[in-house]
């Protein structure tokens, strides 16, 4: 039988920028425009208000009172961005820049818009104009430096959050980008001391626990891992992935129980945590409880019927509880959805043994083998005979 493998559920976060700066001033434009700025001073209230429809409105009737209202673009836009509509914000941000091309701020949340569109190249190029006119905007390097991460460039990302905790040295944000970046670059040692950083100024953070522990985790420093995950759980008990990472500390440990018991507190906060589902299956494949290790696997079977793992491992449980026939007609289904699933050949020729069916047995065992599967090539003189 071949044994089973578990699997680690990655998981990451890139922290952006997200503080959407509007302009307060009362006395803006008073001397051109009375009316245009009786509308933006009620808009103003309006968005103090989060009433940002209302906001867009009353913005709106200031730019018809006054079309080169600048400031009032340049609210109408953030109110915009409060709503999530991010191509009408980057409108709203063009116009501000084509009265005032030195409004930093446009070019900062202009270059914000674009991210949360994963226009990640025309950020950059937003967050670099912002940078020749201010060269120590803090926000500026930082969301520049997300971008990055999501672009895959690591080194560059790593200058510009570097820049970023020279002007701000206690952006817990930043630090968190900047160890992931290290992660990425598979330099854990140095990602784990980015997050102890971190924690410093932040004590308690649970993500940065999380993001250490992953860091301990990969690093195969599974007891650190364990104690980071366990604090962020006494921070915030109801994070299954927390109970997930910690389970899967354990496994990697060898301590099957213990992890079992985290998989089972995953599924508890989120039943539909299905790497939490397979890696319990697993615990229970290992601790020869067959029964619930079937239960487990039929499950995942119900949430994705199409996957032939799911099939092929329910199959492996009912072998494992001698209960050929039922093994037969899940090795079937998989080998249904996957004809080149070789595991699935070499098991249903150990059921086809089982059954007697000595010319089947051989069919397929000839077919794992063919498949390049070790233990089948070395078994088939075994079931050829």
């Amino acid at each position: 039988m071949m044994s089973s493998h578990s699997s680690v559920h990655a998981w990451t976060r890139v922290f952006f920028i997200t503080v959407f700066s509007a302009i307060f001033s009362l006395g803006a434009y008073a001397q051109n425009d009375e009316k245009a700025v009786e509308y933006f001073n009620l808009a103003v209230d309006a968005f103090q208000n989060n009433d940002f429809e209302k906001a867009i409105g009353l913005y709106s009737k200031a730019i018809k009172e006054k079309p080169d209202y600048t400031n009032a673009y340049y609210n109408r836009a953030n109110a915009k961005l409060n709503l999530k509509r991010y191509e009408e914000a980057i409108n709203d941000f063009d116009k501000t820049l084509k009265y005032d091309k030195t409004f930093k701020k446009a070019h900062l949340y202009k270059g914000y818009s674009l991210m949360r569109l994963k226009l990640y190249e025309t950020a950059i190029f937003s967050f670099t104009e912002a940078l020749k006119l201010d060269s120590d905007y803090a926000q500026a390097y930082m969301n520049r430096g997300s971008c990055l991460i999501r672009l895959k460039e690591y080194d560059a990302a790593i200058k510009d959050l570097e820049k970023t905790l020279k002007l701000d040295p206690k952006s817990t944000n930043a630090m968190y980008n900047l160890g992931l970046c290290y992660e990425k670059k598979k330099d854990y040692e140095r990602a784990a001391l980015i997050y102890a950083d971190a924690l410093k100024v932040k004590p308690g953070d649970k993500k940065l626990y999380m993001q250490r522990g992953k860091a301990y985790l990969k690093s195969e420093l599974f007891t650190e891992a364990i104690q980071d995950f366990s604090n962020a759980l006494r921070q915030d008990p109801s994070m299954a992935e927390a109970y997930y990472y910690r389970a899967y500390c354990k496994m990697k440990m060898e301590d099957t129980r213990a992890a079992m018991m985290d998989f089972s507190m995953a599924l508890e906060v989120k039943p539909d945590y299905t790497a939490a589902r397979k890696n319990r299956a697993i615990c229970y494949l290992n601790e020869k409880l067959y029964a619930e290790a079937l239960q487990d696997y039929s499950t995942l079977a119900e949430y994705d019927p199409s996957n032939p793992k799911n099939h092929y491992s329910i199959g492996v449980a009912y072998l494992n509880m001698e209960n050929p026939s039922e093994a037969l007609e899940s090795f079937n289904q998989a080998i249904k959805l996957d004809p080149k699933f070789a595991e699935a050949y070499y098991n249903r020729a150990n059921v086809h043994v089982q059954l007697e069916k000595e010319e089947a047995a051989c069919k397929d065992m000839r077919k794992a083998a063919k498949l390049k599967l070790p233990q089948a090539v070395a078994n088939l003189d075994k079931v050829c005979i």
